[in-house]
């Protein structure tokens, strides 16, 4: 059978305009559809709009998936150094900031260049409209978009996941998989705030808009980073990356001063400076307006030459290993990603294609492989986008 095109990609995200130069430098005939006609706005918000496109530190043990060994064969076929050698080729500047995080010149300069290089490609781009079904046909597949048939020899569903709704996220890709009969791996939100109940927001109120570097840890894993908070409960990097490991029944123990035995510190200071108040003292090693909290609840007004190794017991413990248990996590808007999808057990890891449906590919976001803060979730879109596209351009 003749087909419209030789690969069809619903999603024109950073998975699927990588998954279609794949196949266009192979030669093959391509179209990319996506319900936004502005699409990819979710990249266009990364990194704060300048796009954390990858991180120094890419391996396996970034990410969280029901099988933590599915991501590993796409990101050794998309070495970190591959990416910035493409940047380089197609002169986009780049710098190397903290924690190994790469950084763009701006994330709509990396958008429009992914465009440019799938339009020069000769990709055709059909933006702004909504697939209304699929189906498997005579070999390869048939797509209704607003009353019009594409069929197309392969098939690729990178529409993302449900995070960040104002920039056109769906369950699209949930929804397709179920119609072939794949498994969907739990959906939540992740790289997300947490929120206060009643007690931790009478501890904490009035602190919106102070941060401080902590440590976090709970059930087998510990975590260090910024902290901010907010108006509703906590923010900032180490809570974000939490959000993805924490399970809803961890309690999570914050260690406000990683760096200070804060016991050993009162101590000192009841020698050195008897007549400064707890508030006072604590400012030498916490944020003024935390300080104020902490002591605030502890009810302490004596100065700390007339508390005793008790109170200051009290205080270390607080301040050491703060019990944290959230009301519950910031929703999909409030969510960098979407943990869970597509079960990576119907697909294969080398290609992305789903193994009972020939021709049938599912990358980025929407499949069961979230990665941490700092550039992950990006660098394993090109990662899976193009081993799908290399595959497509193959057959």
């Amino acid at each position: 059978m003749k087909f419209d095109y030789d690969f069809v990609i619903i999603g024109a995200g950073a998975a699927g305009v990588i998954a279609a130069l794949s196949a266009l430098r192979a030669g093959k005939s391509v179209a990319l559809i996506d319900s936004q006609a502005e699409p990819a706005r979710k990249l266009l918000i990364t990194g704060g709009g300048r796009c954390n496109f990858t991180n120094a530190n890419v391996s396996a043990d970034k990410y969280v998936s029901q099988n933590p060994h599915f991501c590993k064969s796409a990101l050794a076929r998309l070495p970190v150094a591959d990416v910035l050698d493409f940047c380089r080729r197609n002169t986009l500047s780049y710098t190397l900031e903290r924690d190994g995080k790469y950084f763009a010149s701006s994330a709509k300069a990396v958008r429009d260049l992914l465009f440019s290089l799938a339009a020069g490609a000769g990709a055709k781009f059909l933006f702004g409209r909504k697939v209304s079904d699929i189906a498997v046909s005579c070999g390869g597949f048939s797509l209704t978009t607003q009353g019009e048939t594409l069929t197309a020899a392969r098939l690729l569903i990178a529409t993302g996941g449900l995070s960040v709704s104002s920039t056109g996220a769906s369950d699209f890709a949930f929804r397709a998989a179920q119609k072939f009969g794949l498994t969907v791996a739990p959906l939540s939100p992740a790289l997300t705030p947490m929120l206060f109940d009643e007690k931790d927001a009478a501890f904490f109120g009035g602190l919106s808009g102070v941060s401080c570097d902590v440590s976090l840890s709970f059930a087998k894993k510990k975590l260090s980073g910024a902290l901010l908070f907010t108006h509703t409960g906590i923010s900032g990097p180490s809570v974000l990356q939490a959000s993805l490991f924490r399970a809803p029944q961890d309690v999570m123990r914050i260690d406000f001063a990683p760096s200070v035995d804060v016991f050993d510190f009162l101590k000192q200071s009841r020698s050195a400076h008897p007549k400064r108040l707890p508030a006072s003292v604590l400012t030498d090693i916490l944020p003024k307006r935390l300080a104020e909290a902490f002591t605030r609840n502890a009810a302490v007004s004596l100065p700390v030459g007339d508390l005793s190794d008790k109170v200051f017991r009290a205080f270390d413990d607080k301040i050491k290993r703060y019990a944290f248990v959230p009301r519950a996590q910031a929703g999909y808007d409030k969510a960098e990603v979407t943990k869970g999808g597509v079960d990576t057990s119907a697909l294969s890891s080398q290609t992305m294609e789903c193994r009972a449906i020939s021709g049938l590919y599912f990358a980025g976001e929407c499949v069961d492989v979230t990665g941490m803060l700092g550039g992950y979730n990006l660098h394993w879109a090109f990662a899976s986008g193009r081993a799908a596209g290399l595959a497509a351009a193959q057959k």
